[in-house]
Parts: C-alpha cells; sequence; structure tokens
C-alpha cells in the first residue's frame, strides 16, 4: 500500500498545530469546571494540557483519514470554545 505524502504532510500539521490548539482549548474550557480556586484550576488546566495535546497527536495518526482527524480537532475545539463562552455568560447568574 503506497502513502500519499499530502496526507502524511497534512497529519503532521494537524497534529502539531491543530492539536495544540485543540488541547489548550480543552484546557481552558476545564478552567470554569473544575471545583477548586481559580488559580488551581488554572496551573492543573495547564498541566492537563501536555496529556491532551498527546491524546490528540495519537488520535491524528490513528484516524482513517486526514480529514477525519482535521474535522475531529475543528469539532473538539469549536465544542470547547463554545462551552466556554457560554459559562462565561450564563455560568455565574443565579
Amino acid at each position: 500500500m503506497r502513502k500519499n505524502p499530502t496526507a502524511l504532510w497534512s497529519r503532521s500539521i494537524a497534529a502539531l498545530v491543530g492539536g495544540y490548539i485543540c488541547a489548550n482549548a480543552l484546557a481552558i474550557a476545564l478552567t470554569d469546571v473544575l471545583p477548586t480556586e481559580k488559580d488551581s484550576a488554572v496551573i492543573s488546566g495547564m498541566m492537563m494540557t501536555f496529556a491532551l495535546y498527546a491524546l490528540a497527536i495519537v488520535w491524528v495518526f490513528s484516524a482513517k483519514t486526514a480529514k477525519r482527524a482535521w474535522l475531529g480537532l475543528t469539532i473538539t475545539t469549536a465544542f470547547s470554545i463554545t462551552f466556554w463562552i457560554v459559562k462565561r455568560q450564563f455560568g455565574d447568574q443565579p
């Protein structure tokens, strides 16, 4: 089976850039959910970024196609950002 070099480059960029953005978006969204003080939540969220980034890289290279890898990262990032925005807008109301 011959691999397409364009797909390999696409997956590599998705893993490096898309995984970084996705991991940070998830970590930012998690800081509002963690039941600790704000300082501890931010530090915990940033420490989780390393594990989330590693998971994103593994997932990108295990996806069937590069398109599916990009789609998964995009959907996860969009969901995380949307969750964070909604939580910021409506989360502190009694």
